[in-house]
């Protein structure tokens, strides 16, 4: 995953995001600078996911990262 996220890293992408825990992150963020991924590209990496942090029901989930994606893709148009 550290390999694909490092080339979404580098793209126009405005949302980019993966789930897990703080552990995760941490881990998932260490990988991407031994693929020297720069510090400013690895910041673009959204955590945690949607609006609601502690989602964890599919639904709720689902319907919290599409309402982030929104807002994040608004901002982009204005």
């Amino acid at each position: 995953m550290p390999t694909i996220l490092s080339h979404a890293l580098l793209s126009k992408a405005f949302y980019i995001t993966a789930q897990g825990s703080k552990r995760a992150q941490e881990n998932l963020m260490h990988q991407l600078s031994l693929l020297k991924v720069a510090p400013k590209d690895i910041l673009k990496l959204k955590s945690p996911i949607g609006l609601i942090p502690s989602a964890r029901e599919t639904r709720i989930l689902v319907i919290s990262v599409l309402a982030d994606i929104l807002a994040k893709s608004k901002n982009l148009v204005s």
